[in-house]
């Protein structure tokens, strides 16, 4: 596996061609970098063209006497994002083949994201990549959404047009014409034109991080395995929630993390279905919201909260006694 891909672009708009480089970049490894270079160079790897100039003979002079790859880049909405033969189709509303292409032609393997104990920006995960659906550039899409430096990024799925983010003040404006109770598993994002953030209109503008929330949480497009109930973690952001009726189960489970907690001790005082603590540490490690901590670090114990509650309960009663003796 090469550690530099040296990759080409000639006579794509600066739209096509920024989209294009976010999308590979995405896809290509830590062990491996991309480095942009002219159709001249001698080391030129893969060549992006655009339809309109494929045939000048200069393109063609590359193609068949460097042996680079290349895809011809023709303008479709109908087939966006589809790879026929050497023709890569555009806008990009599906990336499903360009990815598979891409992986394939520079054997690139799924980027596999492990959880860290001393990096609460990476994309969290129980054993490995959550299995289903839910693919890892959903996660990295979530990573960065979450980075302040990527400004105002638009987010869409194959579905469409899901609305435009703001990076550095974590608002979401949402496009009025979809339904947002979920998105589809190509869930992905990429740099949004000045023009449009410009024209952004102040209605139907939402937290960010609570609505990933509503739509990370709730999602049934993954199952989340390998729950490690010998971990423990403490809670750094609490969730912001709608009124729902899981809102006071996972308010619990916030307070026990809250004070640090063993995940075995969690499942066992609130007697949440193990599935549910999955999605919920999952979701909350995704949107940075907890870290993983030393056993010495909790502060939450069964037995603790066992006898805080007796406390509770006789002091309670004492203050029950002395009313009526006071006909309070």
């Amino acid at each position: 596996m090469k550690e530099v891909i040296n990759i080409a672009m000639f006579g794509l708009s600066l739209d096509i061609a920024n989209e294009l480089k976010s999308r590979i970049e995405k896809l290509i490894p830590p062990t491996q970098t991309v480095q942009w270079v002219n159709i001249a160079s001698k080391e030129l790897e893969l060549l992006l063209v655009s339809d309109s100039f494929f045939s000048a003979n200069t393109i063609q002079s590359i193609i068949k006497n460097k042996s680079c790859k290349f895809l011809r880049l023709v303008k479709d909405p109908k087939q966006g994002g589809k790879i026929v033969a050497d023709t890569l189709h555009y806008p990009f509303t599906n990336s499903h083949d360009f990815s598979k292409w891409i992986q394939q032609e520079f054997n690139i393997g799924q980027i596999e994201v492990q959880i860290s104990q001393n990096n609460t920006t990476s994309s969290p995960m129980f054993g490995q990549t959550p299995t289903g659906q839910l693919s890892q550039n959903f996660s990295s899409t979530v990573v960065e959404l979450l980075n302040p430096r990527n400004g105002f990024v638009r987010v869409y799925d194959q579905a469409g047009e899901i609305g435009i983010v703001d990076t550095r003040t974590e608002r979401l404006w949402l496009n009025p014409e979809r339904d947002y109770k979920a998105v589809t598993p190509t869930f992905s994002q990429s740099y949004a034109k000045n023009s449009v953030a410009t024209q952004i209109q102040q209605e139907n503008v939402k937290d960010l991080r609570v609505w990933l929330w509503q739509i990370i949480f709730n999602s049934n497009a993954y199952q989340v395995d390998d729950l490690k109930e010998n971990d423990y973690y403490k809670l750094i952001t609490w969730p912001q929630l709608k009124k729902r009726v899981e809102r006071k189960e996972i308010l619990k489970v916030s307070a026990c993390f809250a004070r640090g907690a063993k995940v075995q001790h969690v499942l066992q005082h609130i007697e949440i279905n193990k599935n549910h603590l999955a999605h919920f540490l999952y979701t909350a490690q995704l949107l940075n919201m907890i870290e993983r901590i030393d056993a010495d670090q909790a502060k939450f114990s069964i037995k603790q909260n066992s006898a805080e509650s007796q406390n509770s309960g006789v002091f309670r009663g004492f203050l029950s006694k002395l009313r009526k003796k006071l006909g309070v």
